[in-house]
Parts: C-alpha cells; structure tokens; sequence
C-alpha cells in the first residue's frame, strides 16, 4: 500500500508540474483573458486559429498611461468581448530587474525595434502573416474607449 501511495503521489506532481510547465508562456488576467507572453508561440496560435494578433507594449510598474489603459480600457467589457476576436500578446519592458521576463527579453527588443513602438503603451494589430493592420499608442483619456474599440473593429474588418 505503501508503495501505491508513493506512486500515485509521484504521479500527481509529475502531472501539476507538466501543467505549470504549459502555462508559463500565459499570463491570466483577473478578467480570465489569456495573454501570451512568447511572441512565436502566439504567431503558431495566431496561424491555426485563423485570428489576428493584438501587441500590448508596456512598462506594467512605471508606465502610468499603460496601467491607465489596463485599469480603463482591458478591463471593460467592450475589450474584453472584442478580445476574444485576437491572440493576445503582452511584452512588458518593466523597470524592476525581478519582473523582467528574461526568457523572451531579446524577442521583445526585437519586436520593439521591428514594429518601431517608441511609446508606451503601444497596441498594434497583425493580421496572422504578422503584417501591421491597425496601431495606437498611449492613453487618450476620456477618447481612450472610442479609439481602441473602432480600431479593433477595423482591424476585423480589415480581415475578413
């Protein structure tokens, strides 16, 4: 019995560890949208699921106007809804050494070089050959919602 036990219990790590291992490229937001954070993976998605991609440039622990469009724009049910239509990718440049994600760093310098996304936040939209197909940067206050959602929507448009 002993033995079964140690086992089944060698099991279940070896499956919860399997499943962390998964996971690691998503970040869930608290609105249970799923935000990619490996940028090739995102285009494989991106290519089976026939869905255009939207880039989240940001600087999640000193960007105020990136943390502004989280709080008042991601978090809202228009974005969320019209979220569901895109392979979500965020790349945060944080300024704090124990945020940075070191695995996918150089992708996002790259990136940020490749897509010239001087300002934070930036938001580009890629149809699945990774061309730009629509682009935003920054907090546009009470405008921000208007914006972003006719740009989204375009974006769809664009596409289909």
């Amino acid at each position: 019995m002993k033995t079964f036990t140690t086992i089944l219990c060698s099991l279940f790590i070896l499956c919860n560890l399997n499943a962390q291992k998964k996971t690691k490229d998503v970040k869930v937001d608290s609105h249970k949208l799923r935000w990619q954070l490996d940028y090739n993976k995102a285009r494989k998605i991106s290519l089976e699921q026939k869905k255009p991609i939207l880039l989240f440039f940001t600087g999640s622990d000193w960007c105020g106007a990136c943390i502004q469009l989280e709080k008042e724009y991601f978090s809202k049910s228009s974005f969320i809804k019209l979220a569901q239509e895109f392979v979500l990718v965020e790349l945060d440049f944080p300024s704090k050494e124990e945020f940075v994600r070191k695995a996918y760093i150089e992708d996002y310098m790259m990136l940020r070089k490749k897509y010239n996304a001087k300002a934070f936040p930036t938001v580009l939209l890629l149809d699945t050959k990774s061309n730009v197909i629509g682009r935003v940067s920054g907090f546009r206050g009470k405008d921000t919602k208007r914006i972003y959602t006719n740009l989204l929507k375009a974006a769809l448009e664009a596409i289909l």
